[in-house]
């Protein structure tokens, strides 16, 4: 069933290690990032988004999910290729022990709300 919830979600789910490596990704994630499933995992993070502001935002986030364990997400905007994303990341925990992070997104590309 959560395996069926992620997939029909809506929003693109990334699933990172510790060390950047994406781990899991459904469907609406590979559609907003434009790849295939093989060429995502075990891919670094930062590779997959475009060079500039949005990878400075997107490191900058996970670092600030990891200073401020207390935050529930922390917003972002960047580009994935041509596509304009709105994401968040959510530290990812088992039990007390965090393991990476979880990187929600949503393609605003062309929407009046994005910049």
């Amino acid at each position: 069933r959560l395996r069926a919830i992620v997939e029909e979600m809506g929003m693109g789910l990334l699933v990172i290690e510790k060390d950047g490596r994406i781990v899991k990704a459904n469907a609406a994630a590979l559609d907003i990032l434009n790849k295939p499933y093989e060429q995502v995992l075990n891919c670094r993070v930062t590779d997959l988004i475009s060079p500039g502001k949005g990878r400075n935002r997107l490191v900058s986030a996970l670092k600030k999910a990891v200073r401020s364990p207390g935050r529930r997400r922390i917003d972002l905007l960047f580009s994935a290729g041509e596509r304009v994303v709105r994401g968040g990341v959510s530290l990812f925990r088992v039990k007390e022990d965090v393991i990476g992070w979880l990187l929600v997104m949503e393609d605003v590309t062309g929407r009046a709300d994005a910049p």
